[in-house]
């Protein structure tokens, strides 16, 4: 048994020679009851290539096939042809020139060479000026020291103190009264009546509450009634802390703005002057009243005897409207809805005032976006275009009752 092929897991015993291997009654005898026969074993002393002993019966024989050749078979085998056994060797034929051995040459340094940049040849030697050109520079230093001195009396002359300049008459100027400052002044502290006037006016029910607390009541009473609506406010609201008083002049009318934000949140802003010495509110300036409405001026109709809106400056042109003769404007709704076209005559006095208005600049043209203001118009030369009016007549340059 080949050692190499011994599994070290399986412990079969070792093969005795007086083993049953020729024993066949009992192979035969196994046979016949599991139908399966082993060859009889080969004795140990018998090649594989001889002959089966003659009393030994011959089992499964397995031998190859291929030829195999005997040492006195003159069979052919490989041809070998050898084509050159010389070898070409790439030499040089000539040989190289010969090695010429290096030779060291001194060369000189030229004179010009032994210069150090900066420096001289007589750098580091003392030398001794002559005294020819000592007395030159202290004769140099001296003159220029007495030319000084001798120039000095003329620049002190120059800025000798000048005399005193005569006292000018100067006069201490009093306190002028400007014209409508004492409304002015009596405006600012009234922030506290204004905020109550207000209050009873939006909270209002009926117009009646409100036409004691606004200014020329009798003119607008009629209007009032007509156009009367409930806020629907309670009356326990008070102004926001946060409500502004700003109080200004429009020309030579001075007047208060209360400013501030609704309970829902929507902002007011409502116009109080003084009569009399008595606070009011100006219903028309407040409310933006106009004897007609922007729909019915865009539609040729109403009464354009006095309207309020935000004027400001326009490039539309028609024939009607040259631009040589006409200043174009857009008229919008103080609460900028709508808005009509409006021209004024650059030569009249309506169109003076509304450039006026709206220009800020002294020295260049600049004009402001929009301002309030207060006019008279007239309907235009063509029908088939009825939003387009003409501005005749300023009558406030804000929109506080005339």
């Amino acid at each position: 048994m080949n050692p190499l092929l011994i599994d070290p897991n399986n412990h079969a015993p070792e093969v005795a020679p007086d083993d049953g291997w020729e024993d066949a009654e009992g192979f035969e005898a196994k046979a016949s009851t599991t139908g399966a026969t082993l060859p009889p074993r080969r004795p140990p002393t018998e090649r594989s290539d001889s002959t089966p002993a003659e009393n030994s019966t011959a089992g499964l024989r397995i031998e190859p096939n291929v030829a195999r050749r005997e040492i006195g078979d003159d069979s052919p085998g490989l041809d070998v042809q050898e084509i050159s056994g010389s070898v070409i060797r790439l030499e040089q034929t000539a040989g190289g020139p010969p090695k010429v051995a290096r030779q060291v040459v001194f060369h000189e340094r030229p004179p010009e060479a032994t210069k150090t940049l900066g420096e001289g040849r007589d750098w580091g030697i003392a030398q001794k000026f002559s005294l020819k050109w000592a007395v030159l520079i202290g004769t140099g230093i001296t003159s220029v020291v007495i030319l000084s001195m001798m120039m000095l009396p003329s620049i002190n002359k120059a800025n000798a103190a000048r005399s005193a300049l005569p006292e000018r008459d100067m006069r201490v100027i009093e306190d002028e009264n400007v014209e409508g400052m004492d409304a002015v002044n009596a405006l600012i502290a009234k922030q506290p009546e204004a905020e109550q006037i207000f209050r009873s006016y939006i909270t209002a029910r009926v117009a009646d509450e409100v036409l004691p607390l606004l200014l020329d009541a009798e003119s607008v009473n009629a209007v009032l009634r007509r156009d009367w609506r409930q806020s629907g406010i309670g009356k326990d609201w008070l102004p926001p802390q946060d409500t502004a008083w700003q109080v200004m002049k429009s020309g030579k009318r001075p007047y208060a703005l209360l400013e501030g934000t609704l309970p829902d949140f929507s902002k007011f802003s409502a116009c109080f002057v003084t009569k009399n010495g008595k606070l009011l509110l100006d219903w028309k300036a407040t409310t933006g009243y106009s004897t007609a409405t922007f729909d019915e001026l865009a539609k040729r109709q109403g009464d354009p005897r006095e309207i309020r809106g935000l004027l400001s400056m326009a490039n539309f042109y028609t024939a009607n409207w040259p631009e040589e003769e006409y200043q174009s404007y857009q008229l919008l709704a103080p609460q900028g809805e709508r808005s009509v076209w409006c021209y004024a005559r650059r030569t009249e006095a309506a169109g003076g005032a509304c450039a006026d208005l709206l220009r800020t600049g002294e020295i260049l043209d600049e004009t402001q976006g929009s301002r309030k203001i207060t006019v008279r118009l007239s309907p235009g030369p063509d029908a088939a275009l009825p939003n387009q009016w003409q501005i005749a007549e300023v009558l406030h340059a804000d929109w506080l009752t005339p």
